[in-house]
């Protein structure tokens, strides 16, 4: 039986899955299965797995798009090892990722999962930034509940703390593996290493870009539910299968995209460039939020908070104030 079993679901990503599944194939660690579902795609990526000739690799395939948390649920229901871990379809792991995270496992067998920092690069490849969250199990306690310190696809976890967690809520649209985290914090402690596990392609054409306000709502409904469980030991979902805050985002989700929607999600990374130090990222996105939606008051706002920020630069070097 493998130690570990690598969890990957896969829809309409023919462009980077190929590039992933080989990151997977050459990592040093070599106990593992490598579970692929592949969730309704509609394009090449059917045949690009079906490419791949390793006895390591089982496909799992499914007639219509399940959506992330099914699906990874299906997979891991069928995966034989004691760990579980996680890998998006178009983040490559670097090669020594699970030989790192696997020993770290090993010797702290009080920590349920393990993730790690990962290199943000662009379309091009040019790396933009890296994404580090904190490594130490107290500090994320405190942190998760206000936000998630977790890159999804850079973490191994424990099967046995992931069932006892009760497994990814498929309510969860958007932001399934934050309410994890918190259910799984709740239970035992979370670590980060401070190592670099994968790379992460940011996107403009990204479906998920302009949708980065659904995963903000998620996140609100998750945190929502913690606090819940924190104060009567259970949630809405828990107690009724339902939760007014989930409603509210699966209804957004089924509305169009908006263009505003769309512009605003452009800011928000353009934020996140402008403290990473990515100037032209932030640049090009700014341009394109402006473009696509010319009448959004929040990107003239963005704009002239940008230019007092650099003035306020251009003076503290000066020594003016």
């Amino acid at each position: 039986m493998p130690n570990v079993s690598v969890v990957m679901s896969v829809y309409n990503g023919q462009r980077f899955v190929g590039q992933t599944i080989e990151s997977v194939l050459d990592q040093t660690y070599n106990d593992f299965e490598f579970i692929i579902v592949n969730d309704g795609s509609t394009d090449g990526t059917g045949q690009i797995i079906k490419g791949y000739k390793d006895r390591r690799i089982r496909i799992i395939n499914s007639q219509a798009n399940l959506g992330l948390p099914a699906a990874l649920n299906r997979g891991i229901s069928s995966a034989n090892g004691a760990y579980i871990a996680r890998v998006d379809a178009d983040d490559p792991c670097f090669p020594d990722r699970f030989e790192k995270q696997v020993r770290f496992l090993d010797a702290h067998p009080d920590i349920q999962a393990v993730g790690g920092a990962a290199v943000v690069v662009n379309e091009a490849g040019r790396r933009l930034c890296l994404v580090k969250h904190p490594s130490a199990p107290e500090i994320i306690e405190k942190t998760l509940l206000k936000h998630n310190c977790f890159v999804h696809g850079a973490v191994i976890m424990r099967r046995s703390a992931f069932e006892q967690a009760g497994q990814y809520r498929e309510q969860f649209t958007y932001a399934q593996d934050y309410d994890l985290w918190l259910r799984m914090s709740e239970r035992g402690a979370l670590a980060n290493l401070d190592d670099e596990v994968l790379t992460r392609t940011f996107r403009v054409n990204s479906p998920s870009l302009g949708k980065w306000y659904l995963q903000r709502m998620f996140s609100r409904a998750a945190r929502e539910l913690a606090i819940q469980r924190r104060r009567c030991g259970e949630d809405d979902l828990q107690r009724t299968g339902q939760c007014a805050a989930i409603e509210a985002a699966r209804d957004a989700v089924a509305r169009p995209r908006s263009r505003k929607g769309f512009s605003d999600s452009c800011l928000h990374w353009a934020e996140f460039f402008y403290y990473q130090g990515c100037r032209l990222e932030v640049l090009r996105l700014t341009s394109i939020a402006l473009l696509r939606c010319p009448g959004n008051a929040e990107v003239y706002r963005f704009i002239i908070n940008l230019t007092g920020r650099k003035m306020r630069r251009l003076f503290v070097r000066k020594g003016e104030v």
